[in-house]
């Protein structure tokens, strides 16, 4: 009698301790994502980094496809950084493109509290950037309302490219035709004028990571094989992407286009700076406002 009661205990104990092993597995319960193209058709890609224990920078990259009432496609990027758990500064984009056409048309690019930039392509060799400055909407919205305090013709010269030419946030959601080219050189719009990157494929590698699916709220490990991409400016420490500047690394999935991480040198000094994708999102939210 003592045998059979200690066997049941027994069979009873591994039950357990098996099925708190599978709850534990990484992708296992009702939230596990599919193993192929995880990414693909993202709407949102949420990246973070630390630096020196105390300062983090994030950074949300957020597209917008053109429709059939829609003609344009518009992104929207949101970059932030804080130190000791207050905000430092909070830097945001709004880009409109037409990527069967000449590629990005405006964009709109604001510090909260300071000023603004709005740059718009008025030809194909000219864009007009006007400064806008503090003065009417809401913190977090377009800084709609704002004055226009002045007004600045750049000329872009001929534009040596056969597709569309994208400011930088448009860029970033349009990463995948840098994994079919492998290697080569694309014109970035920026509010100076046209400047040129080289890029080229240092390798492919698979990661596995654990992600925060905000359709459904669960956290999930996947897998996916990205890009590992090396960016040069046309000129020594000159401007990349996401504010980094001299030679920076981008990791990109395969599938999707989306960018895993980027690793360079800040801007003005601060050092240098990983940022890597921990959320994402297919379903797209409501569309805001095009400048």
């Amino acid at each position: 009698m003592l045998v059979r009661k200690t066997s049941t205990r027994r069979r009873w104990l591994s039950c357990v301790i098996l099925a708190f092993a599978f709850s534990v597995m990484p992708g296992a319960g009702s939230g596990a994502l599919a193993a192929e193209a995880p990414l693909k058709g993202w709407s949102s890609v949420s990246l973070k980094g630390r630096k020196f224990l105390f300062a983090t920078g994030r950074s949300r990259i957020e597209r917008w496809p053109e429709a059939e009432d829609e003609p344009e496609e518009l992104v929207r990027m949101v970059s932030s950084a804080s130190a000791l758990g207050a905000s430092i500064a909070r830097h945001r984009v709004l880009s409109v493109s037409k990527l069967d056409g000449r590629g990005t048309e405006r964009w709109l690019a604001w510090t909260e509290g300071k000023k603004a930039k709005l740059a718009e392509r008025r030809a194909d060799s000219e864009l007009l950037v006007t400064t806008l400055l503090p003065g009417g909407g809401t913190a977090g919205a377009p800084p709609e309302g704002w004055t226009r305090s002045k007004e600045q013709v750049v000329t872009l010269g001929s534009v040596l490219h056969p597709g569309p030419v994208m400011d930088t946030a448009t860029r970033l959601a349009h990463l995948d035709e840098l994994v079919v080219r492998r290697r080569g050189v694309f014109p970035l719009l920026t509010r100076q004028g046209v400047t040129s990157l080289a890029f080229r494929t240092v390798e492919t590698r698979r990661l596995r990571r654990r992600l925060r699916d905000r359709d459904s709220g669960h956290r999930d490990w996947i897998t996916l094989e990205v890009a590992v991409i090396e960016l040069a400016p046309s000129a020594a420490g000159g401007g990349t992407l996401l504010g980094m500047e001299g030679p920076t690394e981008l990791w990109i999935d395969v599938d999707s286009g989306a960018l895993v991480r980027i690793s360079g040198k800040r801007k003005g000094g601060g050092g240098r700076l990983s940022l890597e994708i921990f959320a994402f999102s297919r379903k797209p939210g409501p569309r805001p406002e095009a400048p």
